[in-house]
């Protein structure tokens, strides 16, 4: 009887254990998958600064994502010689925008405008992502 007993205990506590492993890696993953931003970003993107619809190409490299940094901050701390006005950039490479002519500095991610400010995008992996000067008809 006595056996049967500490067999059965045995078999709990292997059985409790199991379940509070399984239960840290539910946490874990749920802490991972809702960090906002890029979290440990690792990775590359490519970051190209054009005039014109691409017909003169100012700068073009392949950047290290950064965790929890926007575009704005990695291209900050790139010195990509800009200037920004309320979150906007208005000049780039030390080429201004202008807003007589109706030429303005615009991004695209992936070949689709950004919805966001360069201040409120997150860098993933793979991205390709174009700034470019040209006229703006909209």
């Amino acid at each position: 009887m006595t056996e049967q007993k500490n067999s059965t205990q045995k078999r709990n506590r292997i059985l409790w254990l199991g379940g509070t492993g399984l239960l840290v890696l539910l946490v874990a993953a749920v802490l991972i998958l809702t960090n906002p931003g890029s979290g440990g970003a690792t990775g590359t993107f490519s970051l190209t600064v054009s005039l014109d619809n691409s017909a003169e190409v100012l700068f073009d490299e392949l950047l290290s994502l950064q965790p929890d940094q926007s575009l704005l901050q990695i291209m900050e701390v790139k010195e990509l010689a800009m200037e920004v006005d309320n979150g906007l950039i208005i000049s780039l490479c030390n080429v201004s925008q202008d807003t007589e002519i109706g030429k303005y500095w615009l991004y695209t991610i992936n070949g689709e405008f950004a919805m966001v400010g360069a201040g409120e995008y997150y860098p993933e992996n793979g991205d390709q992502i174009v700034f470019d000067l040209h006229a703006f008809e909209g």
